[in-house]
């Protein structure tokens, strides 16, 4: 089973301060669709709207981490979080 192809095309292009709520479908898709266990999103420090929209989405701080060639910030959700009562649970 493969992403739907609207949640495909949220997911490549580029992410704007104003997705928060655009980017439910992909968390459903994940974790209802393809039975993932967590989910992570990396974002660059000084961009602190995507940061509130990761945090907005119940996923947590995981820490600083380097990738992609460069220092980003790691946030991630996990199923079972998403269960009990993260904010994240009103997907």
């Amino acid at each position: 089973m493969g992403l739907p192809l609207s949640t495909a095309r949220l997911a490549l292009r580029p992410f704007t301060p104003d997705d928060g709520a655009d980017l439910y479908p992909i968390l459903v898709c994940g974790f209802d669709d393809l039975r993932l266990e967590r989910m992570v999103a990396v974002a660059e420090p000084r961009n602190r709207a995507c940061l509130r929209v990761l945090e907005e989405l119940g996923m947590t701080l995981v820490g600083p981490l380097f990738c992609y060639g460069a220092d980003l910030i790691e946030h991630a959700l996990t199923a079972a979080a998403r269960g009990s009562g993260n904010p994240g649970a009103r997907l």
